[in-house]
């Protein structure tokens, strides 16, 4: 949606589609609302079925959401490249970097996060985050404005990842330092 407006406002022009990867967790994931909201804003819709949820079962379970993130990147890349499109945008808001950045320090002894561009000079693709300094509660108003609400995540593990776990973590820590996210966005 915000890319659809800032296409109609924006001295250069560009094109927008819009990609949705059926990870095939469900028999159900219905993305017809999606394709409706698209339409309506004259937005090429496309899905991709890639089988993640086979992967993930081959994989032993080891890093479920690892291995999905890795396979949904790759086939949206692949999907760019052979559709033309040189950027791929992301909907990662600030919390995301944040959670990103204390997932990346517990969990991997590194300090790291995505940045709002990055080039991947492999695929010749540059992946933009253009909501990256909005906090996810303000993004979650956004129905308000648009009138679409986000279609529910086919993920089996949503809700109990080690992302929710920095979220929960941060929110708790919040109630002694009521100033930690900021600390942590400013550290970031």
């Amino acid at each position: 949606y915000a890319l659809s407006v800032l296409r109609k406002r924006s001295a250069t022009p560009f094109e927008i589609g819009v990609l949705t990867i059926d990870p095939l967790f469900t028999a159900d994931f219905d993305t017809t609302p999606l394709a409706e909201f698209c339409a309506n804003l004259s937005i090429p819709f496309y899905t991709k079925k890639v089988d993640i949820a086979g992967i993930i079962e081959k994989n032993n379970g080891n890093d479920p959401c690892f291995t999905c993130a890795f396979f949904r990147r790759g086939a949206i890349n692949q999907f760019a490249v052979e559709n033309g499109f040189n950027k791929v945008a992301y909907a990662h808001h600030h919390d995301d970097a944040v959670e990103t950045f204390l997932m990346s320090i517990l969990y991997s002894g590194q300090i790291n996060t995505f940045l709002p561009t990055t080039y991947l000079d492999q695929s010749n693709l540059t992946v933009i985050r253009p909501l990256v300094y909005f906090r996810e509660f303000e993004l979650k108003e956004t129905p308000k404005l648009h009138g679409f609400t986000p279609i529910p995540s086919p993920c089996p593990l949503n809700g109990h990842t080690k992302r929710q776990e920095a979220k929960d973590l941060i929110k708790d820590l919040e109630k002694n330092n009521p100033a930690l996210y900021s600390h942590l966005g400013a550290a970031m």
